[in-house]
């Protein structure tokens, strides 16, 4: 028959059913290896674990001190990577100069966002089609 363990750490209970095939102090050993290695992954998760998040490009309110705070700062608080999701909504005009998506200042802005992005480690995805759930239509101007 089986025995049952207990084992606590950092208020955290593990019970362990083990099959009588290693000594209890196997078992102990095998089960702490694996909480560590969970705790350390919890705490500072591998890249592939990280949350990704959208980042939308709101009606052409972009500017490339504007993507090199953002990206940065998603860096910084631990993010995985980023999609990036252009919409032209009703939204009000926040910046001197407004980057209609795919002219050429447009496209400039996305190539150093994709650079920095690569610099910072983070994972960049591209939505595929302009707007909300259209396809960027004229309706979307």
């Amino acid at each position: 028959m089986g025995q049952v363990m207990h084992i606590a750490k950092n208020g955290i209970a593990i019970t362990l059913l083990t099959a009588g095939l290693y000594s209890s102090h196997m078992h102990f050993s095998i089960a702490q290896s694996s909480f560590d290695q969970m705790q350390h992954d919890f705490i500072s998760p591998p890249d592939t674990a990280k949350p990704r998040v959208w980042w939308h490009w709101m009606n052409g309110n972009i500017t490339q001190e504007g993507i090199r705070l953002d990206l940065e700062w998603m860096s910084r608080i631990g993010l995985g990577g980023l999609q990036t999701f252009d919409a032209a909504y009703d939204t009000p005009k926040v910046v001197d100069q407004r980057l209609a998506f795919m002219t050429p200042p447009w496209r400039e802005a996305f190539r150093s966002a994709v650079t920095l992005a690569d610099q910072l480690g983070l994972e960049l995805a591209i939505a595929g089609s302009p707007g909300w759930s259209e396809s960027g239509g004229p309706w979307e101007a």
